[in-house]
């Protein structure tokens, strides 16, 4: 299950992806965890996100929610300002972030792949969309950045595959939000 939603007044939208696993048995496994760490005062994800969007005014009162709540998932939070240099991925066990990485242009690192696996550990050979996505995503360059040519990066294999659940484009500052399911 993905969840993805924008801010209301337009300052800032997020996409939640569940975290890889390459077995069948993490499904029922995670759903027993989640019911335990709702239990234990972890906060259901579908209702943070609506809060979240309710109350934080900005990305930069957003952020900080994504990093500290208890979630009853890991899980990567995916989210983008309405500003320049405002987006970050936080990777997320139930009660703590692992990390949070975000867009530093300054280094040269204007967008954030991710693929459903950890950005410092290298994607699996059987499904890399990672570096055909960053190869693509750098052809581009800022200054060519639409959402039309967004959609088209995320709309060729291996960014779309037969695994891909919908594809969803967002913008904030531009007041744009939409999203085709894929391979129903």
């Amino acid at each position: 299950m993905e969840l993805c939603g924008t801010m209301v007044r337009h300052q800032f939208s997020f996409v939640h992806c569940f975290i890889h696993a390459d077995c069948v048995g993490f499904v029922f496994l995670h759903h027993g965890k989640a019911f335990e760490a709702i239990f234990e005062g972890g906060h259901s994800i579908g209702f943070f996100y609506r809060e979240t969007l309710e109350t934080a005014k900005d990305y930069t009162a957003a952020l900080p929610l994504l990093q500290s709540t208890h979630m009853d998932s890991p899980s990567y939070m995916i989210i983008a300002g309405a500003q320049a240099g405002e987006g970050a991925v936080v990777t997320r066990e139930r009660n703590v972030a692992v990390d949070t990485w975000t867009i530093d242009a300054a280094s040269g690192r204007w967008f954030l792949v991710e693929t459903n696996y950890d950005h410092w550990v290298a994607p699996p050979a059987s499904d890399d969309r990672r570096d055909p996505t960053n190869e693509r995503m750098n052809a581009l360059s800022p200054s060519n950045i639409t959402d039309h040519n967004l959609y088209n990066v995320m709309s060729q294999f291996p960014t779309l595959n037969q695994h891909t659940t919908y594809t969803a484009v967002m913008s904030a500052a531009n007041n744009v939000f939409y999203s085709f399911t894929q391979n129903n």
